[in-house]
């Protein structure tokens, strides 16, 4: 009922915030192939750790396609690593709670 792509978001590099997190964005390509409105719950996990994201959720209308900038911000990263894998997962607020994961690449800025 709902897929997403995640593509990277070029207009906005990796960087380092004023309190020392790392901030990435995506593009979530979003489809709601449902009859009804949704509201997604947009989540990310970084090693199996959450992460900030916003926005934390987005409101679709029946058969809506819409691309939305996400920013994930990551605390206490490990500065050493700068390339990986991160989880971001899009879940319904209906009954059925369809959730929807996709894996995606996150550089994170350099010391």
């Amino acid at each position: 009922p709902y897929d997403f792509i995640v593509l990277p978001n070029y207009g906005y590099p990796p960087r380092v915030s004023a309190d020392g997190s790392a901030i990435s964005s995506y593009l979530l390509s979003i489809t709601n192939r449902e009859r009804s409105n949704v509201e997604l719950r947009i989540e990310g996990k970084l090693m199996n750790t959450f992460v900030d994201v916003t926005p934390e959720k987005v409101m679709l209308k029946a058969g809506e396609l819409r691309k939305v900038p996400v920013y994930i911000a990551i605390r206490n990263y490990d500065k050493s690593r700068i390339t990986g894998h991160i989880d971001i997962s899009i879940e319904s607020d209906k009954p059925d709670k369809v959730r929807v994961t996709k894996q995606a690449n996150i550089v994170l800025p350099e010391a």
